[in-house]
């Protein structure tokens, strides 16, 4: 649990770096890591000690998972670069 924050702080360091590269690496890393925890989420969701059935965990799961995929696809997909 305390390893939260001290990773929370280097993720709000990277993805607000002055370098664009290492904005833009930092910002897709964790847009990948949400949709892989989307993809953790699904494959464990009948396990007996698995506790995210509510609503506002669903929506939190799925919906970062969704943003991320949708960060990915606009900014480092085909589609990246265009107006």
């Amino acid at each position: 649990m305390l390893l939260h924050v001290p990773l929370f702080a280097v993720l709000m360091w990277l993805v607000s770096h002055s370098l664009p590269r290492v904005r833009e690496r930092a910002r897709w890393t964790i847009d990948a890591f949400m949709v892989v925890h989307v993809g953790l989420h699904l494959s464990f969701h009948d396990h007996e000690a698995y506790s995210f059935h509510g609503p506002l965990s669903q929506a939190l799961i799925y919906g970062a998972g969704v943003v991320g995929l949708a960060h990915l696809t606009l900014t480092a997909g085909p589609f990246a670069g265009r107006p």
